[in-house]
């Protein structure tokens, strides 16, 4: 209830409750905890179409559809240039905000992919209160061992497979790692890398997996035994 100036909330589900100013409307996240409901994604608000192009627009109803559904994998194949780095902002904020998700990765094959992601996750600001994530949420780039425990971190696959091998990660030089890589996927390998059994992270420490440019063949050499394949967390590939 709200008389122009100020906004009343009343518990109807609570016998007795009175009516409590509130500061702000309390978010569908809030609701639901407050009636006991616990659903996943229940707490997804609609998406407003406002600022987005039509293909952004589809593809996160889509997601979201499929993630209600069960799906744990996705794709998302849109034209170069399309805003696909902006829709990922997109979805990382909604479910960061609005379901259980506590972690995203956001993975690359490159690290000047990776600091511009970085960049670019930092400013999103299509939030609440228009605040920028950089000042929600902690956005780490992988660079050394403890940027693994940011809200979102982003990282090349060299650097994840180091910090789930329990290697030592070298940032020394980037751009000798991305030419390296590069080559290494001009060369069309078989070479298949196992990351073997004792991983040191837990398969769901990530909620949510995002694969950028996943037709890239340096994704193909981590196959085996790969982290993001055990199902216990959501893959979105774009």
């Amino acid at each position: 209830m709200a008389n122009g100036n100020k906004i009343y909330f009343k518990n109807m589900l609570v016998e007795n409750s009175d009516y409590e100013e509130l500061s702000q409307m309390h978010s569908p996240k809030k609701m639901l905890q407050i009636v006991g409901k616990k659903s996943e994604y229940g707490a997804l608000p609609l998406i407003e179409k406002r600022g987005l192009c039509d293909c952004q627009y589809r593809a996160e109803v889509k997601f979201e559809e499929s993630l209600k559904m069960g799906n744990k994998k996705n794709l998302a194949v849109l034209a170069t240039g399309s805003g696909k780095t902006y829709l990922a902002c997109l979805a990382s904020y909604r479910l960061l905000n609005y379901t259980p998700t506590k972690r995203i990765l956001f993975l690359v094959d490159r690290n000047n992919f990776a600091r511009q992601t970085e960049s670019e996750f930092s400013v999103f600001d299509r939030t609440e209160g228009q605040q920028k994530m950089g000042n929600l949420y902690t956005i780490n780039r992988l660079k050394k061992e403890e940027d693994i425990k940011g809200d979102i971190v982003i990282s090349t696959i060299q650097k994840l497979f180091c910090v789930l091998t329990g290697q030592e990660i070298n940032d020394s030089d980037e751009d000798a790692e991305d030419e390296k890589a590069k080559a290494d996927e001009e060369k069309d390998s078989k070479t298949v890398i196992d990351l073997g059994n004792d991983l040191k992270l837990p398969p769901d420490y990530f909620q949510l997996i995002i694969v950028d440019e996943c037709h890239r063949s340096i994704y193909g050499f981590f196959e085996k035994g790969s982290f993001w394949s055990e199902g216990t967390c959501h893959g979105s590939r774009i």
